[in-house]
């Protein structure tokens, strides 16, 4: 925990050590290291941490894997300790019959309603480069003739608006027709009378 708070601090402006200076294996990154290597020969979990991180480009080369980088920049002794502890708990997940200290995972992903605005650190230099590149994947935005268009979608919304607003009055005479006394309220919408006035709406 002290080390991940450490490299925490170190994404911001405050301290800047290299972040390949120090590593430790957690507890998970320890079980995941277990699982990907039959035989260490006595190396430490933190000399496997380093080996990764050095051999990284070569092993991504003989198993052909495309790594995608983070705009050149390469994982870290930090992002392979946490590589490891990821490979555990989808290991649990996928092969729960191997043979592990541990099997359930602590907590389910909940998504965030509200949007994130990501970034990465600045020191790392690369928030330009991922702007550019979200600039090129996304579609050009199309405005089409508000003129014409704008004229057409304002009449039909204005025939929505009229034809919702005789709901209640039909309504109501249904419940007539059927003997019912219990008048039925209009709803706040339609006793608006500034909303009543105006049956046109503009998105622009």
């Amino acid at each position: 925990m002290a080390y991940q708070l450490a490299t925490d601090i170190n994404y911001s402006e405050v301290i800047n050590f290299d972040d390949n200076s120090f590593t430790i294996a957690g507890p998970g990154a320890e079980r995941g290291i277990d699982k990907c290597f039959i035989d260490t020969k006595g190396k430490s979990y933190a000399d496997i941490i380093y080996w990764m991180t050095e051999n990284q480009e070569n092993q991504f080369q003989r198993l052909g894997l495309n790594f995608k980088s983070l705009w050149g920049r390469p994982l870290k002794a930090i992002d392979c300790q946490n590589l490891f502890c990821e490979t555990d708990k989808y290991c649990r997940a996928a092969f729960p019959d191997l043979k592990s200290n541990r099997k359930k995972i602590k907590a389910k992903f909940t998504a965030t309603p509200q949007p994130i605005d990501y970034f990465y650190p600045p020191k790392w230099c690369i928030n330009d480069k991922v702007q550019e590149t979200l600039a090129q994947r996304l579609p050009p935005l199309e405005i089409p003739n508000l003129q014409d268009n704008g004229q057409q979608l304002s009449l039909e919304l204005d025939s929505l608006v009229k034809t919702t607003s005789e709901i209640p009055n039909c309504i109501s005479k249904q419940h007539n027709k059927n003997g019912q006394k219990t008048p039925i309220k209009k709803s706040s919408l339609f006793q608006n009378p500034d909303t009543e006035k105006s049956q046109q709406l503009c998105l622009f």
